[in-house]
Parts: C-alpha cells; structure tokens; sequence
C-alpha cells in the first residue's frame, strides 16, 4: 500500500524548492538590473566585451554577497536583452551594445 502522506510530503517540499528556485532567480535577476542600473551608462556608439562585462558583474555579485551567475552566455544574454541591452558582434567580438561602465 502506498503511503499517502509521505507522497504527500514529497510532492510539497518538491514544490517549496521549486518555489525558492524561482525566487532565487527572480532576485538575481534584480541584482542585474540593480548592477546595471548603478554601475552601467547608455552611449551610443559605445560598446562593452561581453566577457568584460561578466567579469565585473561577478566581481560586484561576490563583494555584495550574491551568488554568482553560472549561467550560459546565451541565457545570459537573453536576460540583459530583456532589460534593454543588446548582444552583437562588433570587429570579431560579441559586445553588449550602446552602454559604457559609469
């Protein structure tokens, strides 16, 4: 016979994780928009490495106690995209477009 409160149990705390995994990114996702926001400037015509980019951002994401972004450039990118920051290729390198360390 199977154990209903243990499946119970088992499908709750499933969904509680779920539920802090999705938090989690959610709040990092803040981080980068907070990062951006205090650390990044639009220029036209200025572009930053992307490689550049994650470099610092992980660097602030460790000295303010966040964790750091393991994820792929591509999904990262999609991320930055969303906040109104787009990825190109500019003389061989992929850059982020039109923004500029403040």
């Amino acid at each position: 016979m199977k154990n209903v409160k243990s499946d119970f149990y088992i499908k709750n705390e499933t969904n509680r994780c779920s539920e802090n995994i999705i938090q989690e990114i959610n709040n990092e996702k803040n981080y980068l928009k907070e990062y951006i926001d205090n650390n990044i400037s639009i220029i036209i015509g200025k572009n930053i490495s992307r490689e550049l980019f994650r470099e610092k951002y992980d660097t602030w994401c460790e000295k303010n106690g966040y964790l750091i972004d393991n994820s792929s450039n591509r999904f990262f990118s999609r991320r930055m995209s969303k906040l109104g920051i787009k990825n190109t290729s500019h003389n061989g390198k992929r850059v982020y477009k039109n923004i500029d360390f403040k």
